[in-house]
């Protein structure tokens, strides 16, 4: 199952209660990067996706990871809930 890579963050993040700030915090990402990642407006470096990924405790797939034509950056996940 693949998603909306920024929309896919910002779920979990919520689900887990928390803000934008406990993210940054956890993951050493300025605020307003994550939440230019959350609105698809920027997109995270390999580091900074492993980071936010183990940050999150959802898998790192990089293979499941692909920049499209229209630069729209999607992740695939395992366990996550939709």
């Amino acid at each position: 199952m693949s998603m909306n890579f920024g929309k896919t963050i910002k779920d979990i993040r919520l689900e887990r209660q928390e803000t934008l700030h406990q993210l940054s915090m956890g993951t050493d990402i300025d605020m307003t990067l994550l939440s230019k990642f959350e609105r698809d407006v920027r997109f995270p470096t390999d580091d900074q996706l492993k980071r936010i990924s183990n940050y999150l405790g959802i898998p790192e797939f990089y293979s499941g990871v692909a920049r499209t034509t229209t630069l729209s950056f999607r992740i695939a996940y395992i366990g996550v809930p939709g």
